[in-house]
């Protein structure tokens, strides 16, 4: 029997050129988690001016149909103005995609995942000059997300002996065990991280090397290319800003 499924909330995440004319996409979805779908022939009608597509970072509502795992795209209406990220906000919008892309598997929902993925877009897109991005928002939804997929972090205890860490120890973290002794951080660090405080400079650094570390060891050797892209942003833009001070000087 042919599943039908009209009306749901969804975001794209990835898309790729399918056969001649048409397309692959991956949503993410509210109660349906991450779907695979064709749309037909988007490309040729793009040339003509009609059906552009969706974009990333605006929610549709959509409607498909398969037997299988990879559906067909039946209708895809915005349900809200776009959002348009810019700069850095532009490339941590291509990391949440990237990371809930391949870390997902297909049709396993996550409601409260994608609550949090669209509340975080709602931060990104109010992103400018004048209001930064908020580092510690993406560490909460990266300790959400590895807390959804099953992989939470056990940051309070020691792994082996179970004893609680000490403000005053130094640890290391495994993903595949836990918190072990060793140098990488401190016990004030990690206990800080396991509250969801690290507002300070000390723990937020920490987040982002432990957090770093922990989704690298669940992708498996795949490599993310927002972060690549990111990289090659900064690179642009330094050798912007270093032109700039010599035509100055």
């Amino acid at each position: 029997m042919e599943d039908r499924v009209e009306g749901e909330a969804g975001y794209l995440l990835h898309s790729r050129p399918y056969r001649e004319s048409s397309q692959l996409l991956d949503l993410f979805t509210l109660n349906h988690g991450r779907i695979r779908t064709v749309a037909k022939a988007t490309r040729q009608r793009s040339k003509r001016g009609a059906n552009k597509g969706l974009m990333p970072f605006g929610c549709y509502t959509l409607s498909w149909r398969g037997r299988g795992d990879l559906k067909s795209l039946i209708s895809a209406e915005p349900a809200e103005p776009g959002r348009f990220l810019r700069d850095e906000a532009l490339f941590s919008g291509l990391y949440l995609n990237e990371l809930v892309y391949r870390l997902l598997h297909e049709q396993d929902p996550h409601p409260y995942l994608y609550q949090s993925y669209q509340q975080l877009l709602n931060e990104l897109a109010q992103v400018s000059p004048a209001r930064p991005i908020d580092e510690c928002l993406l560490r909460e939804f990266e300790m959400v997300l590895l807390e959804e997929l099953g992989y939470g972090l056990v940051l309070d205890c020691e792994a082996v002996s179970g004893e609680p860490l000490l403000p005053a120890g130094r640890y290391d973290y495994r993903a595949d065990f836990g918190v072990v002794a060793g140098r990488s951080f401190s016990g004030e660090e990690l206990l800080a991280i396991a509250s969801g405080d690290f507002r300070s400079s000390g723990p937020r650094a920490a987040a982002k090397r432990l957090l770093r570390s922990a989704i690298d060891f669940h992708l498996d050797g795949k490599r993310l290319n927002s972060r690549m892209l990111y990289r090659q942003y900064l690179d642009s833009a330094a050798f912007v800003a270093d032109a700039n001070q010599a035509i100055a000087e």
